[in-house]
């Protein structure tokens, strides 16, 4: 599966949709890849992400960028397909880095954090069900289910 270039496609977004390509934008899609494991730290990977965690990574990269232009730019990256809104957790919206990867869902502990990725086939045939029922053209569709992990439930 060919990889995706986030660069090349924040770049493409930001000309398609007439915005700025500034340096700080860059710094923080850095910062994003960096969490995500693109450059291939998978020992200190982040899989799932808030925006204190991109700021953090920002900078260990040694970027001055504010939270406030983080919480600003986010929008952007959600547009441009770069990230993903997974769901909220203690008031924090939690996102992950879009790549090539099978589809999946997420369930999330509202205990400990703990965020576990599934996929199950049946629901995906009632959501398609569902659609074509309600003539709905579906573009995608993100599916969080919180709740308590096994290990909250046992404590």
């Amino acid at each position: 599966m060919k990889q995706i270039n986030h660069k090349k496609r924040l770049k493409g977004f930001l000309k398609k949709k007439k915005m700025k390509s500034t340096l700080e934008r860059f710094e923080i899609l850095d910062a994003l890849l960096n969490l995500g494991c693109i450059h291939g730290k998978e020992k200190d990977c982040i899989k799932h992400f808030n925006a204190d965690d991109i700021l953090k990574a920002a900078h260990e990269i040694s970027s001055p960028v504010s939270i406030s232009t983080i919480y600003r730019f986010i929008p952007i990256l959600v547009d441009a397909e770069i990230i993903r809104e997974i769901g909220k957790l203690s008031g924090k919206t939690i996102y992950e880095l879009i790549l090539n990867e099978p589809h999946h869902d997420h369930l999330l502990c509202s205990k400990c954090g703990k965020i576990i990725e599934f996929f199950s086939p049946e629901l995906e045939r009632i959501q398609n069900k569902v659609c074509r029922t309600k003539f709905f053209l579906p573009s995608t569709h993100s599916l969080c289910i919180k709740g308590l992990c096994k290990d909250c439930r046992q404590s």
